[in-house]
């Protein structure tokens, strides 16, 4: 495989780098889009590779190709380079290192970026059972946002040796996303509502107070609002019964 993934690399296909922005982000990411159909195994080597470089894949949406984003120009330029003739890869010779903790988590918080733009893309809601899932989605989407950021700061805060006492057994992203979710209130419930988000914590371990205060409270604004400008209704009793809007603690 690692030599599949050395040769895919060296004869990398030219890529067209374009500039759209972000579906359900609203920020600027840079495109490399894919000109032709790759097969599996070069799709796999170049994910790799964008994946160490902090980009991701993004999948086609309306006008967007798809392809590899990044959220600058000049990281999309440097994947794009071909990889010159003379260059080595070191793991030809000698097995990958261990990565560290803070690498490890980067990792698993960049490679949330498909799940949450599939979580908050547009969906339909003509019907009250849709306008249900949407909200359930847009809850789901924005409980991610939150873990993939409590990730990121706790990789800094192991890079800067300041990490709090309660996180530092957190190697893995459930244990971070069962607790970072919010409190509903549903006492004035419809059939097919998800509930007034009251923006409290859900869980109130040590640890998930340790990351709500890793990621500060500036960002917890009444979903609500927003849901409503989509059309989408926000009271119900039901969003109890859904694996997605409720999680507990994690042990």
């Amino acid at each position: 495989m690692q030599q599949i993934a050395t040769n895919v690399l060296r004869t990398r296909p030219r890529f067209t780098i374009e500039e759209h922005m972000h579906s359900s982000r609203g920020i600027p990411i840079f495109i490399c889009a894919i000109g032709d159909q790759a097969d599996r195994p070069e799709f796999d080597a170049l994910r790799i590779q964008a994946r160490k470089q902090g980009g991701w894949y993004s999948r086609p949406w309306k006008s967007m190709p798809g392809g590899f984003a990044f959220k600058n120009r000049a990281a999309a330029e440097r994947f794009a380079e071909p990889a010159g003739p003379d260059d080595k890869e070191e793991t030809d010779t000698a097995p990958e290192p261990v990565p560290s903790i803070s690498t490890k988590l980067r990792g698993l918080a960049d490679e949330m970026e498909c799940e949450i733009e599939a979580s908050l893309a547009e969906r339909s809601t003509n019907t009250p059972m849709q306008r249900f899932y949407a909200a359930l989605a847009w809850i789901h989407g924005n409980r991610l946002l939150r873990t993939q950021a409590a990730l990121r700061a706790l990789a800094d805060a192991h890079i800067a040796k300041t990490v709090p006492t309660e996180l530092a057994d957190i190697a893995r992203k459930s244990q971070v996303y069962d607790r970072l979710g919010t409190l509903f209130d549903r006492s004035s419930a419809g059939y097919y509502d998800v509930g007034f988000d009251t923006g409290a914590p859900q869980c109130d371990d040590p640890a998930a107070r340790a990351l709500w205060r890793l990621i500060g409270t500036e960002d917890s604004i009444d979903p609500s609002t927003e849901l409503k400008q989509d059309g989408i209704s926000t009271s119900a009793d039901r969003a109890s019964e859904d694996p997605v809007g409720v999680r507990g603690c994690a042990g």
